[in-house]
């Protein structure tokens, strides 16, 4: 019986929770989250950059990149053009009473 309880906070635990936010943060909160996706993509260890075939003077070959990269680069680069828009102070603020919100694992013992 108590393994269940353990299951159920750790699979709790996991669920993002949006409850606590207005609208405004909600969404600024969800624009981070999409530019550290987007971020990981472009610039990660296994990234677009990392990865993609590059030229003689070891620039991007933008010949040789399929279509279907070169769209995922696209929405990366315009998610990132996003994120760079908003206002510093109210995203960090609206990141800060997120993560202060969500349910952590000691909370449910």
């Amino acid at each position: 019986m108590l393994t269940g309880g353990i299951k159920t906070a750790h699979n709790k635990s996991l669920k993002k929770s949006y409850k606590h936010l207005d609208g405004q943060e909600k969404r600024l909160v969800k624009i981070n989250e999409r530019y550290e996706i987007a971020n990981t993509f472009l610039y990660g260890r296994k990234g677009f950059y990392s990865t993609v075939k590059r030229s003689s003077n070891n620039t991007v070959d933008w010949d040789s990149v399929d279509e279907s990269l070169m769209a995922s680069f696209t929405h990366a680069t315009k998610e990132i053009e996003k994120y760079h828009k908003q206002d510093e102070l109210l995203m960090e603020s609206a990141v800060v009473k997120f993560n202060q919100t969500q349910f952590r694992f000691g909370q449910s013992f």
